[in-house]
């Protein structure tokens, strides 16, 4: 039942059936690697070699409890491991992102220059000691049919595809394969093919509307029906910040179609007063400045997370709901060990370090456990989604332990506080009672 309402509330709250569901394995898989880690793990401890009371007494409290101590350190490690996924993401992996751009990757876009206005654009680039940059032609069109089927919004499933299949394109052609593109299937065209129609589409938007090697692609360019065979597959590097085009048109097949074009470059910043006098010779074109747009989507980032660090603090709390509950649940037998102890001689002071040693390494576990996860988890992520490889910062393992230690302590606090405040004797009689 708990599962079922756990699977509702994320489908309600995400929107996605699949996505809720991807997330709600995620979940009860690492709720099983945690259960499998924990108990490995006190397995391998509690043969260690005895290194004071509280050592041995808190790892044999968690050794006589394995279900019960690795549901405590699994739901204080989801919480912790959310949290600390919301961190990296935000910090981590856009700065490992960013690091792994050209120094001089392009940072403007220049979109709308017309065919009279190509060669004195590119000019003044050179003139501001810019380069010569990348000018590439654009055509609006809207795809109409893949072989010989009409295309239509509501034949796909997948929100995406649906977008894809209403919005207009922009084409392009050129007659080599783009430095930031790499053919993944069929051949691009040469010198000595390049008078036969042909497109060439990148490998996403051939996954997601079904297009495959030598599908015939039917475009409405400027009222004008255009069609050609895929003869070739691209992957390309979005960002590397190139001008890149979904498809790639053969030299020739749209001579003749009104055609804008569009340009990136990079712009430093000692040279950004010249080239804004400079551009006003070209009013009609539109400069996007490409750091602003990502110094926008990190701070859309910043405020998503913070909504989340909050929703995901709630999570943190239901992990130490749950540590409080099995905390009350092994009152009895925390109890009767103190009086034991006490009995044979030891201090208030000892009886403290020796039972908030099980709450100890509880945070210890957990902490480690959720910051493993977390690195796991932006790394996948930075590799799928970013491309980029992000390593393991240690302090994410301070900052899990420091966490989830302290949620551990605080639970260990209260528990030891009503052992040790109520006298021996009526402890006898209360252990007697529940005998």
């Amino acid at each position: 039942m708990a599962l079922a309402a756990l699977a509702w509330l994320a489908w309600v709250a995400i929107g996605d059936a699949g996505l809720a569901a991807w997330g709600l394995g995620g979940f009860v898989v690492f709720m099983a690697v945690v259960w499998l880690v924990v108990r490995s793990l006190l397995a391998l401890l509690v043969r260690l070699p005895a290194r004071g009371v509280g050592f041995r007494y808190g790892l044999g409290l968690l050794g006589r409890r394995p279900w019960l101590a690795s549901l405590q350190a699994g739901a204080l490690a989801v919480g912790t491991m959310a949290l600390l996924t919301v961190a990296v993401v935000r910090g981590d992996l856009l700065d490992a992102w960013q690091r792994q751009l050209p120094v001089d990757a392009p940072n403007r876009f220049a979109i709308n220059i017309q065919p009279e206005q190509r060669a004195p654009f590119a000019a003044s680039l050179r003139t501001l000691g810019l380069g010569t940059p990348e000018i590439a032609p654009m055509a609006r069109a809207r795809l109409l049919a893949i072989d010989g089927r009409p295309i239509r919004a509501d034949q796909y499933p997948d929100e995406r595809a649906r977008n894809l299949a209403e919005r207009e394109f922009n084409l392009s052609w050129r007659p080599g394969v783009p430095a930031s593109n790499r053919i993944t299937a069929g051949e691009y065209w040469t010198a000595a093919t390049a008078g036969k129609p042909a497109f060439s589409v990148e490998t996403g938007l051939a996954n997601t509307l079904g297009i495959r090697l030598g599908s015939r692609l039917a475009f409405d360019v400027a009222g004008r029906r255009v069609e050609a065979p895929v003869t070739s597959l691209r992957e390309v590097r979005w960002d590397s910040f190139q001008v890149n085009f979904f498809v790639l048109a053969s030299p020739g097949l749209l001579d003749d179609t009104p055609a804008s074009y569009v340009s990136s470059f990079y712009l430093p910043a000692a040279a950004v007063k010249p080239f804004e006098r400079a551009s006003t010779a070209f009013s009609n074109v539109t400069v996007v400045d490409v750091s602003a747009i990502l110094a926008e989507v990190r701070a859309l980032i910043d405020r998503l997370a913070q909504v989340i660090e909050f929703l995901f603090l709630f999570t943190l709390a239901a992990g130490g709901i749950t540590l409080l509950a099995a905390t009350v649940a092994t009152q009895a037998e925390r109890t009767r060990d103190a009086v034991l102890l006490r009995t044979l001689g030891a201090t208030r002071r000892q009886l403290v370090a020796v039972l908030m040693a099980e709450f100890v390494w509880l945070g210890v576990l957990a902490g480690t456990l959720a910051a493993a996860g977390a690195s796991t988890l932006a790394m996948v992520l930075g590799r799928q989604a970013l491309d980029v490889d992000i390593g393991v910062n240690p302090w994410l393992f301070v900052h899990g332990v420091a966490m989830a230690g302290g949620a551990a302590l605080l639970a260990g606090a209260w528990a030891v506080s009503r052992v040790l405040n109520r006298p021996p004797a009526r402890k006898l009689r209360e252990i007697a009672v529940d005998s």
